[in-house]
């Protein structure tokens, strides 16, 4: 019985795939605004990964350093997303001092706008924080 109860309602899923369905915390429903506020810091956040990503490999090719594209993106997501040590040249058993200065200057705003996240931050800078 419990089997055909979830048949059912795993069919009902698939047959009303474009219902609309309000995002639910905690029994209440969150608003719109909300919802699209968290997808817009999330698309925020991974394109400032992958830009400072691009940016080490860019800026390490052009040093002559040998720095991969998962060396870099693991330097990036390092500091950014603060998960712990990198993989190879910024690993756990070495130091950041293969990069070049501007590879090193890179991950001050990542650490800061991913320690205290990401909505403090933009908040000082928009116009509706200084004129209110």
């Amino acid at each position: 019985m419990a089997l055909g109860s979830a048949r059912a309602t795993a069919g009902n899923r698939y047959l009303r795939r474009h219902a609309v369905r309000p995002v639910r915390l905690s029994g209440s429903v969150v608003d719109e605004e909300t919802v699209s506020d968290v997808c817009a810091s999330t698309v925020v956040s991974l394109v400032y990964f992958i830009l400072g990503a691009i940016f080490v490999v860019v800026n390490e090719s052009r040093t002559g350093a040998t720095v991969g594209e998962f060396e870099a993106t693991s330097a990036t997501g390092a500091t950014f997303f603060e998960v712990g040590p990198a993989f190879g040249i910024a690993g756990p058993f070495v130091s950041d001092a293969p990069f070049s200065t501007p590879t090193k200057r890179l991950p001050t705003g990542p650490v800061w706008v991913g320690r205290i996240e990401i909505v403090p931050v933009r908040v000082p800078l928009t116009t509706w924080y200084w004129t209110r």
